[in-house]
């Protein structure tokens, strides 16, 4: 698909695209290294792609969305992965040679096309649905930002966005003069850095835009990215502990542990002093008006990654309330989110049944479990 079409997270983008490849419509596109996790398709645009995909075209009359879906089967239930050439995840190669070999089978033309028309007309209407559902989440996570937001600060600690200026130096989000149970300080003073090697043990954790630090194993089928073969340079996370990742933390990529576990070395890890509150800690830096503040101290020349300046947020203002107007606050976000939670949840749930239902459509169509040659036809 187009870029512009995709999602934004779990890519590293090119700065140049010299060695990228033309792509045409219609042509059977496939992902050297992730083919084995389904990444195969047709494309639907011309343009140009990655030189770690394969493009294929036919030598005969032949429907390649029906290939694609049947290759997309075989990933699902684990050959492309026994074949491929690497020892783990993220390293295999489905590559020409290897394509070379798997068995195709040649039904006729018109049985093709009424396959993968039929999986094009049900499976969109699957991915439709996830869409909205996932929509919904989008929206119940926004509501929940902004409700957290207001429980937490009033009105007088934030300044309005037609009150910060552009200008060289930092712009600050926060009022010039706070309420006198606020206090306003850099970051260097309230935060020191703990990065420590584990030696690779402990439990794995990550973190998301949405839940901030988590285990992996929670991750669900939204995780982009899979752990190292060798965790030893993994660091130590202990609750309380500040996380941060260093590409993403401008989009809000953070989070204050509540697990003892390890992390990537791609994360820069800080103890907090004990003027905060965990719980409050977890919501302050990841409200919105830090985010504002990362944002400006990351740099980078994309729009997705863009590395932090360990040197510049040091010089971040962070501003917080007393310990008790903290354990109130948190109290009283703590209310308002349950039912929120509750609801995301359900939705997660139907999403990883529909998830499920459409991998088993699509296996029982292609391998004729589901007999769908007679009956409609969707032209």
């Amino acid at each position: 698909m187009l870029r512009s079409e995709r999602r934004e997270t779990g890519y590293t983008e090119a700065v140049q695209f010299h060695g990228y490849q033309g792509v045409l419509i219609g042509d059977l596109v496939i992902h050297s290294m992730d083919g084995f996790a389904g990444a195969i398709g047709v494309s639907k645009s011309n343009g140009k792609i990655s030189p770690v995909t394969h493009i294929y075209r036919p030598r005969k009359d032949l429907d390649l969305s029906f290939y694609a879906y049947y290759l997309r089967h075989l990933a699902n239930i684990g050959y492309i992965q026994s074949l491929a050439k690497g020892i783990r995840e993220r390293s295999t190669s489905f590559d020409p040679s290897i394509f070379a070999e798997v068995p195709l089978p040649v039904p006729p033309l018109d049985e093709q096309q009424r396959i993968s028309r039929y999986l094009d007309h049900q499976l969109a209407t699957l991915t439709n649905l996830i869409a909205a559902k996932r929509a919904q989440i989008s929206q119940i996570n926004e509501f929940r930002v902004e409700e957290t937001e207001r429980l937490i600060f009033s009105p007088k600690i934030l300044r309005t966005p037609s009150s910060i200026k552009n200008s060289s130096e930092l712009a600050d989000p926060f009022a010039i003069k706070l309420p006198d149970n606020w206090t306003r300080i850099k970051f260097r003073y309230i935060a020191s850095s703990a990065s420590r090697a584990s030696g690779g043990h402990g439990d794995l954790l990550s973190v998301y835009l949405n839940e901030g630090v988590i285990p992996f194993s929670q991750g669900g089928i939204d995780r982009v990215h899979n752990p190292s073969e060798d965790m030893s340079n993994y660091q130590v996370v202990k609750p309380g502990y500040l996380v941060m990742n260093n590409q993403q933390a401008w989009r809000g990529s953070v989070g204050v542990s509540a697990y003892q576990g390890i992390i990537s070395p791609a994360y820069h890890i800080y103890r907090l002093s004990s003027d905060f509150l965990p719980e409050f800690a977890n919501i302050l830096f990841r409200s919105r008006p830090m985010v504002f503040l990362y944002e400006q101290v990351s740099r980078g020349v994309g729009n997705i990654q863009r590395n932090l300046d360990a040197t510049s947020l040091k010089n971040i203002p962070v501003v917080y309330p007393s310990m008790q107007a903290q354990i109130k606050s948190v109290e009283a976000v703590a209310d308002t989110s349950n039912s929120s939670r509750s609801t995301i949840e359900i939705l997660n749930l139907s999403i990883s049944k529909l998830e499920e239902f459409k991998n088993s459509l699509l296996t029982n169509v292609i391998t004729g479990a589901l007999d769908i040659r007679t009956g409609r036809d969707f032209c």
